[in-house]
Order: C-alpha cells, then sequence, then structure tokens
C-alpha cells in the first residue's frame, strides 16, 4: 500500500479536527477516505490496526469520539515519523530570520489574515485593516511574515501601503525577509520594502541604500536617496545628487539635504536661496539660521523697495511669484536684517495694502487667509511661534508689535497668549474688542484657538478651528496659561458679535461657509466660540450653552448643533426638523448631522416621521424628500438596514 494514502489520511483527520467532532460522522469525505484506506489496509497489520480504530468515528452512536480522533492520529503520526527522511537534495540555503518571538495565534485568528493578504476579492483590506486597527497580536505571527512581504506587491495600492504600515511596527529581525528576493530594478512593491528598512533601521543601513543610487529603478532610487538624511556624511552625495538629478529623484534629495546640518549643506543652500528661491522653499521651513536669513529679506527689499518708491502698486505675475516665494521663505527666520525690514513695512502699511495682482486686477492675496503682506507676515510670525523651531520668533512678534501695535497685533496677541498668565492676556487685549480697528484682528486669532478635551488644555493652531467638520491644522502649542474666563463673557455680549462685519475672521475661517440662509459672519463667529468650549469649566460652559440655544431660536446653520452637542445637549428632533425646512439643507447633510450628533435608530426614525408630516404640508423645500423615499429610509431603518439619505 502506498504511504501517500496515509497522508492523504492524516490530512483529512486534521481537517475534520480544525472543524470539531460534534459532525465529524455526516463528513463524507472522511468517510470516504476511511473506507478506501480499509479496503487497502489488508496487505500490513500496522494499517490494519488503523483501520480498526477509524471505524467508531463514521459510526453515529460513538461517544467518545474525540478520543478515538486523536488516538488514530497519534498512531497515523508515529507510523509516518517512522518513514520519515533524513536527508534531501540540493543546495543549503539559510532562511531568513524574522526574528519575531512566537505568538501564539489560534487558526481562526490567522487563517482569515493569510487569505486576505494572499487571495483576490472584496472585504479582504478590512479584514487586515481591523487586525492593525486593533493592534491583534496574529499579524506578528511569524508564519505571517512571509504572506505580508509578498502583500507589498498587491495589486490594489491600499492594501500594499496598509501591509507597509503594518511591517514598520516590527522590529529590525524583519530585514532578512525584506531583502530576500530584492529586485533594485523593481518598482513600487520594492520601494517599499527600503521605506521600511529605513523606518525600522534608519542609518544602520547607510551601505545598502548607497548601493541603490546605481543600476535601480528610479522609483527604488528615490526611496534611496530619502533614506540617506540619516547619516551626515551622505552630504557630498546629496549635493550632487540635488544638482544633476532630476524630477523625482532631485526633490528626494533637497528633502534629505534638510536633516544636514553642515557647512557645505548650508552653502547649497545659501547659493540657491538667492539665485533660485522658488526652487527651495519648500526645504527652508525649518531653517533659522541668520544667513538664510539675511537673504530673504534683501531679495523682500530688493522686490518691494521699488514699489513704494515709484507708488506703483499693480504687480506683474512674476513679481506676485516671488513675493509669495519670499513670504512663505520668513517662516523662523528672525535676523536682524529681517526685522528691522518688517518696521520698514509697517510705516507703509496703507500703501501695501494697495497692492494689486496686475492679471487679475484683485488686490493682492498671499496665503491661505486671503491676506495682505503684512497680514501674512503677522500669520508666518504666528505658524513660526507654534513650531517653537527658532525661539527668537516669539520676543520678535513681540518687539513688533510693541513698536507697531496694530500692525502687528495678531502676531503680538498670540505672542502673549504663548508667553503670559491668563489675566495679564486679557486685561491687555480684551478692551480692543470695543475698538472697531481691532475687533476682527483679536477675532481671527481667537479663531486658532481650541480646547483639547483629552489633554484638557488650549492650544493655538495655524490655522482656524472649523466646527462643522472639527478640522484644524495639526500644528498647534499650547497656551502659556488657560483662557481667562471674562473672554467668554465678553465674546457673547451683544455689542460684540453685532459690532463688526468681522471680514478678517471670515478670511481666516475660509473652511466654514452657510449655505442655509447666508448667514456667514455669525456662523463663522459662532465656530470661533465652539473652539473655546471648555467643558471642565462649567460656569463657562453654561454660558456658551444659554447663547447657542438661544441663537438655536433662529436656527441658519448646523454649527449651533455642533456646538449645543459639545456642551451635552442631546435633545436635536425638533432643531433638526427647522433645518431641513431650509431649503438649501441637502440629504448628504442630513446624513452627516445624523451621524456626528451620534442619534439613535430611533431618533433618527422620529425624524423621518416628522419629516413625512412636513412633506404632507407642503413645507420641504428639498424635492428630493419626497413621501414615498422618506417611507422606504424609515422602513429600512426599523428593519434594522443601514440607509442612505442620498
Amino acid at each position: 500500500m502506498s504511504i501517500a494514502a496515509l497522508y492523504e489520511l492524516q490530512e483529512r483527520l486534521n481537517s475534520s479536527a480544525i472543524a470539531g467532532v460534534n459532525m465529524i460522522s455526516e463528513d463524507f469525505r472522511l468517510k470516504r477516505a476511511i473506507e478506501q484506506f480499509s479496503e487497502a489496509a489488508v496487505a500490513s497489520p500496522v494499517f490494519q490496526r488503523i483501520a480498526q480504530q477509524l471505524q467508531p468515528l463514521i459510526q453515529r452512536d460513538t461517544s467518545n469520539k474525540a478520543a478515538v480522533l486523536m488516538d488514530a492520529l497519534a498512531l497515523i503520526d508515529a507510523v509516518l515519523y517512522t518513514q520519515g527522511a533524513t536527508q534531501v537534495n540540493g543546495e543549503l540555503e539559510t532562511i531568513a530570520s524574522t526574528g519575531t518571538p512566537y505568538v501564539a495565534s489560534r487558526y481562526s485568528e490567522l487563517q482569515p489574515l493569510k487569505q486576505a493578504l494572499t487571495e483576490k476579492g472584496s472585504g479582504r483590506y478590512e479584514v487586515v485593516h481591523t487586525a492593525y486597527e486593533s493592534q491583534s497580536p496574529a499579524l506578528h505571527d511569524f508564519r505571517l511574515k512571509a504572506n505580508l512581504v509578498a502583500a507589498l506587491c498587491d495589486s490594489y495600492s491600499d492594501m500594499a501601503d496598509l501591509v507597509k504600515n503594518v511591517l514598520i511596527t516590527e522590529d529590525e529581525d524583519v530585514i532578512p525577509l525584506l531583502k530576500q528576493q530584492f529586485d533594485p530594478k523593481g518598482k513600487r512593491e520594492m520601494a517599499r520594502r527600503v521605506e521600511i528598512i529605513e523606518q525600522l533601521a534608519k542609518g544602520r543601513e547607510n551601505d545598502f541604500y548607497i548601493n541603490l543610487l546605481e543600476g535601480s529603478s528610479s522609483t527604488v532610487r528615490e526611496a534611496a536617496v530619502h533614506a540617506l538624511k540619516h547619516e551626515e556624511q551622505n552630504t557630498d552625495i546629496l549635493i550632487q545628487l540635488a544638482e544633476t538629478e532630476k524630477s523625482a529623484v532631485k526633490t528626494a534629495a533637497y528633502s534629505s539635504l534638510v536633516h544636514m546640518n553642515n557647512d557645505r549643506a548650508a552653502t547649497l543652500w545659501l547659493k540657491h536661496a538667492k539665485k533660485h528661491p522658488a526652487d527651495v522653499e519648500e526645504y527652508l521651513d525649518d531653517n533659522g539660521s541668520d544667513a538664510i536669513s539675511d537673504v530673504v529679506a534683501g531679495k523682500l527689499d530688493e522686490l518691494v523697495a521699488p514699489l513704494l518708491e515709484e507708488k506703483r502698486f499693480e504687480l506683474e505675475p512674476k513679481e506676485v511669484e516671488l513675493l509669495r516665494t519670499l513670504v512663505r521663505m520668513t517662516i523662523n527666520k528672525t535676523s536682524v536684517f529681517l526685522i528691522a525690514l518688517y518696521e520698514k513695512l509697517a510705516e507703509h502699511q496703507k500703501g501695501l495694502g494697495n497692492l494689486r495682482d496686475k492679471q487679475t486686477a484683485q488686490q493682492l492675496t498671499l496665503g491661505r487667509a486671503d491676506s495682505s503682506l503684512l497680514e501674512e507676515i503677522n500669520l508666518k510670525l504666528i505658524e513660526g511661534m507654534i513650531g517653537g523651531l527658532n525661539e527668537e520668533t516669539l520676543p520678535a512678534a513681540e518687539l513688533l508689535y510693541r513698536n507697531h501695535k496694530q500692525v502687528f497685533l495678531h502676531a503680538g496677541f498670540a505672542a502673549a497668549l504663548l508667553s503670559k498668565p491668563a489675566e495679564a492676556v486679557y486685561d491687555e487685549f480684551a478692551p480692543k474688542l470695543r475698538d472697531k480697528t481691532c475687533l476682527d484682528t483679536i477675532a481671527a486669532c481667537l479663531s486658532q484657538i481650541c480646547y483639547d478635551e483629552k489633554k484638557q488644555a488650549y492650544f493655538l493652531y495655524d490655522s482656524s478651528y472649523n466646527g462643522s467638520k472639527y478640522w484644524r491644522n495639526e500644528d498647534a502649542r499650547q497656551l502659556f496659561a488657560s483662557l481667562d474666563p471674562r473672554w467668554i463673557e465678553l465674546l457673547t455680549s451683544p455689542d460684540i458679535y453685532k459690532a463688526s462685519k468681522f471680514k478678517r475672521l471670515g478670511q481666516m475661517m475660509s473652511y466654514v461657509d452657510s449655505v442655509y440662509t447666508g448667514s456667514k459672519i455669525m456662523e463663522k463667529y459662532d465656530a470661533m466660540l465652539m473652539g473655546l468650549i471648555n467643558p471642565d469649566n462649567p460656569a463657562n460652559s453654561a454660558v456658551l450653552y444659554r447663547y447657542f440655544l438661544q441663537g438655536s431660536e433662529e436656527l441658519y446653520s448646523d454649527i449651533q448643533l455642533y456646538a449645543l452637542y459639545r456642551l451635552g445637549h442631546r435633545e436635536f428632533h425638533d432643531l433638526l426638523l427647522q433645518l431641513v425646512q431650509k431649503g438649501n439643507f441637502s440629504s448628504y447633510q442630513l446624513q452627516s448631522v445624523c451621524r456626528d450628533l451620534h442619534l439613535s435608530r430611533e431618533e433618527e426614525i422620529k425624524l423621518l416621521r416628522g419629516m413625512i408630516a412636513l412633506n404632507e404640508e407642503g413645507n420641504l423645500k428639498n424635492r428630493y424628500y419626497t413621501v414615498e423615499r422618506l417611507r422606504a429610509l424609515q422602513e429600512k431603518l426599523q428593519a434594522g438596514e443601514e440607509v442612505t439619505y442620498w
């Protein structure tokens, strides 16, 4: 009898053991394998013994099938062990070490992951993503390592990128596996291997990166050049690449050179800042050297001074682009020459406010906040203070505000928030809310503040807080002290929020735009107040709750609903019925609001009933909300199904 039949029987029994013995008598494939084996077993007493042990497994009345199965497997394993070979043909190869400690993962955890990594079809990304998000130990099982590496070339790029993130959480012992069968002429899948190795080993694999500079594909070379940033000794190589290469590799060389803190790199930046500033502007944000700062100041003065002397306020397209480049390059720069130039420009505030773009015939705007030159300089000072890469930025902003007051009010107020006690900041700057020339700037700066409930502190961001989408830039710095409670009382008083059109606040909060009643000013003002909500301060929360609840009587935006939710309000039925009656309140927005306010299924059903009643009364302006459509949504919710409102 062939030993292959015994191996086949062993595999069938192992599968039955994994599936469980409760239904083993119903397994027709096992029954057929046992019958075929029993017919051939007459040739050997040992095989006859095995066949006898297997018979109870296919009988329905056997009570101890688990014990019978284990005894049969033990005998089969023992027989096969005696047939094992001790030598194989071929060359010996070193096994690539994963270095991962043994993880006792269950089959039910490993198998879905292995299938998701090796097979095709929908739903597999979610399997791996869920395991990654939940930090499942099974993802680090050594039995999956080869599958993970192979999946770096998955045709679904999102899956390949997810696998890269998984492997980055490993330790350096996975690197030999990444180098195994590495093809330097490969495409994105091989570049991912380089990126993982760089994340794990940093400069310890520097020789590997250098070897990839010759004879590799452009994608792999780009990844290798990025990886050269970890060793100062690579400066000359990177300079050569920056001067001779093009496109992505040239950009990678510049990016890596930013990390080189030596004279040779500084010389390159200085040369390009003088000749071609637009080529290097994005790489010099973190460079606070006086030499670069002086170059930027010189070129800025060289551009602006003739405009002021000639009273020429229309800029050619090339001049506009150069001015934008130079203003961006001022971030983290505080040389004496540059600060002196700021003071000079402050004396020409009125003239600089007249600068126009000749091509568009519009007032010149230089940044994301549609700001003029001096306003954008304020924002760059704030960005530098928040980043904290140049400690001289904050005192420079304080000096400029002290000498020129309103021109540098925005940066001066931000500097005070980051360096002074809460009471002192309020006493100095709150009175300016009653000065119409300063009110807008103070509100604009306050829109950059948001309370972080996890860290229980206020932070200043380099962009405004967007109340409806909870959007804010990740760059932030904690205030020196919590906001003085008197701010909330003052900001919610009608003589303040009705005193201005808040144009500057509107420019800062470009991500908030009302489509309901057109009350953009109040929406943005309310979004600013929403960022100041501190749930850990009951007194201030009570003031803001009264303010937003009163404002909701003339509901113009979902901003008020989000604010009330953050303040603990949970009854939104009547408010939502008001909102859906706005002609421009779309079904997509309704779905977003229901999700963001965490409405229960019962609350959504109640809302749909109310909308049906409004429709029958002729009070729903959105023609998409037909009675039939609303009832269909209601029935799906009642059946426990997920719904889409659009």
